[in-house]
């Protein structure tokens, strides 16, 4: 064995929840061949001098090769081979010779397919999972050179750098479409009815039990009053919640998304409507207005962890995310509008009173095509003289 470099790496059983979880969001396996991977088992082999190169994921009960060279399988039990030894110790392997291993020599890869050369480097996650290995094999007994074994693991890291770079365009695709869904749905709204639409189809893009928008409330600054909500996919009614002792109060208070992708019960025990909806998961941003005062919230609640609604595809978490972050502005200016609209129509509700009531004659009117006057407004004043009503 021999100790892999300076990457974090969490030696796990091979069916370890979060293990398989963190391989299986980068919807890797069962994928067609991919040159910037086939590029790097080359590489790989002419590297190591090697007739064989793989990159192997290890599943739960099996291991899939992305890519190849010199072998023509697609997937092995894990019974067969060396790379699930490298996925559970969470290290390189190097083996001169198999035969003379103890450890491998009835495995099936040497019994049957007379591999007597291994080596293999753990393809390690940015969170420290082993996801799999970029390997070697030999049907000769040999030694590998240090500069080989480091340039196995530099090619390890570019098979990584492949994956996240996969993973980043298909979040990338995710929230563009998921944005577009939403936008489209709400485009046609205003008001009311838009925040009614957003947390609609906020719910249906994200997949969550519950969307809502809350105001903090003008007579109980710890309070936050529900003016839009989503549950099961229909708006149900508004409702007003204390703050205190809520992952809401830590929004507000801490200014910023915060996210609570599980036991969300258990980090916020004396919050008095967790277990009532059921909460499992919980993620809200706050919006603020012009000045920066916070005005209220956006969030969403589910009665399963953001990971496992998403377990194929799991971006969750970053999806969820990036559309609170995107509405909690929307939202913000519309409400801004709302209230630039309703202080419009006070004002010019009092220019009308004061005109009316002024004493004297105020009027004012617009010409027509024919010659004819039109008047637009009067005040009492002018009543009996035109003879129209103010």
């Amino acid at each position: 064995m021999l100790p892999e470099d300076s990457l974090p790496r969490l030696p796990l059983p091979i069916t370890d929840t979060n293990r398989l979880a963190a391989l299986r969001r980068y919807d890797i396996l069962d994928t067609l061949p991919e040159a910037a991977f086939d590029d790097l088992t080359q590489l790989a082999a002419q590297i190591c001098q090697t007739p064989v190169a793989l990159i192997t994921f290890v599943d739960a009960d099996r291991q899939w090769f992305k890519s190849s060279v010199g072998d023509k399988m697609t997937e092995s039990p894990l019974s067969v081979g060396f790379c699930p030894a490298v996925v559970q110790n969470g290290d390189s392997l190097i083996i001169p010779d198999t035969q003379a291993d103890p450890q491998f020599t009835t495995n099936p890869a040497v019994c049957q397919q007379d591999v007597r050369f291994y080596a293999g480097v753990p393809l390690i996650t940015s969170d420290g999972y082993v996801v799999g290995t970029l390997c070697v094999l030999d049907f000769t007994p040999r030694q590998m050179s240090e500069e080989q074994i480091n340039g196995l693991r530099i090619l390890s890291r570019q098979v990584m750098t492949q994956l996240e770079l996969r993973l980043s365009a298909r979040k990338v695709a995710q929230t563009n479409a998921a944005l577009t869904d939403v936008s489209a749905g709400v485009a046609a709204n205003v008001g009311e009815m838009f925040l009614y639409s957003l947390v609609q189809h906020l719910s249906k893009a994200l997949g969550v039990k519950y969307t809502y928008i809350g105001l903090l409330a003008n007579r109980e600054p710890e309070a936050i009053d529900v003016i839009a909500v989503c549950a099961d996919g229909r708006i149900a009614e508004n409702f007003e919640y204390l703050l205190r002792d809520t992952p809401c109060q830590e929004v507000i208070q801490q200014r910023k998304l915060c996210c609570y992708p599980r036991n969300v019960q258990q980090l916020f025990p004396d919050a008095p409507l967790l277990a009532p909806f059921q909460v499992e998961s919980y993620a809200a941003i706050p919006f603020f207005d012009s000045t920066g005062v916070p005005l209220g919230l956006l969030g969403v609640m589910d009665n399963k962890p953001l990971e496992a609604r998403c377990l194929r595809h799991a971006t969750a978490n970053a999806l969820t995310e990036s559309l609170l972050t995107i509405f909690a502005v929307r939202i913000a200016t519309e409400l801004e509008r709302q209230q630039t609209e309703k202080l419009l129509h006070e004002t010019q509700d009092r220019v009308q009173t004061l005109l009316s009531n002024m004493p004297g004659m105020v009027y004012r009117y617009v010409p027509g095509v024919d010659g004819s006057d039109r008047f637009v407004f009067v005040n009492y004043g002018c009543c009996d003289l035109f003879e129209v009503e103010p």
